[in-house]
């Protein structure tokens, strides 16, 4: 019915662990962790390529430090997650993402649906803390969608991300950012800057379709689109990379002769 380990100790994990059924829907299974550290880092889904309805848990910790990857880490992490078959019904953390930059995730339920915001005043800390990326520095990340109550499990919404700047750059990317007359200096660190990211977005179970992303600078212009299967890490996107972005903004800002151009 029920298991307490006291402490659970293994790698950097050190805290205590306390799985059981839940009491009035044995099918539930309650996680619960709490303590100093807790390492996620090497943890990863069943890529499950038949979609096999998962059985519905209940995580909830609290810990100093939550490890995310090798150099991930948030730091006084606590919340809950809820799953059933269908998919994340309810999402709360809150820390300091890489340490020391506030974070708060939370995905609650709305009106029959539910409202997902993600907010955090360093997005390279936000994507280090969570152990995606630590190719980025700065930016002010902004997600926030809504689902329904016909389709409560299909999140629409929106990203908004400000002045960032990407480093160790793929080749391509390098290559148009040395063509454009605003990129030579970029080129010599490895990175480029943005400016704005911009986009729309669907989440629904696994799925994540990603629409109409447009990201700019002053050396490279990028526009995506595509689906992420999280559950098999399968990734379909297309899109265009443009050099010469702020020319093409002043350019195609003059009527007719700017499309031309363009």
């Amino acid at each position: 019915k029920s298991l307490k380990l006291d402490p659970f100790m293994i790698g950097r994990t050190d805290a205590t662990l306390f799985v059981a059924h839940d009491k009035e829907d044995e099918d539930v299974l309650l996680i619960e962790i709490y303590g100093k550290t807790l390492d996620v880092g090497g943890l990863r889904g069943g890529k499950d390529a038949d979609h096999t309805p998962p059985r519905p848990k209940e995580f909830r910790i609290k810990v100093d430090k939550l490890f995310t990857s090798p150099t991930g880490v948030i730091a006084n992490a606590q919340g809950f997650a809820i799953r059933n078959e269908a998919g994340w019904n309810a999402i709360e953390l809150h820390g300091l993402a890489d340490g020391d930059q506030k974070f708060d995730i939370a995905q609650k339920p709305l009106n029959g649906g539910r409202q997902l915001s993600l907010n955090c005043d360093n997005f390279g800390k936000a994507l280090k803390g969570l152990g995606l990326s630590d190719s980025v520095t700065g930016g002010k990340l902004y997600i926030n969608g809504r689902s329904t109550a016909g389709t409560p499990n299909a999140i629409e919404g929106t990203v908004k991300i400000s002045n960032f700047e990407v480093h160790d750059l793929p080749v391509l990317v390098q290559l148009l950012n040395a063509t454009s007359p605003f990129g030579f200096i970029n080129i010599l660190k490895n990175s480029t800057a943005f400016d704005r990211l911009r986009g729309g977005f669907r989440w629904e179970g696994d799925a994540l379709e990603l629409k109409d992303i447009q990201a700019s600078g002053s050396a490279v212009g990028m526009n995506v689109d595509g689906k992420v299967d999280i559950n098999t890490g399968v990734t379909k996107l297309n899109g265009t990379v443009v050099p010469f972005s702020a020319v093409n903004n002043i350019l195609g800002s003059i009527p007719l002769i700017g499309d031309m151009l363009t």
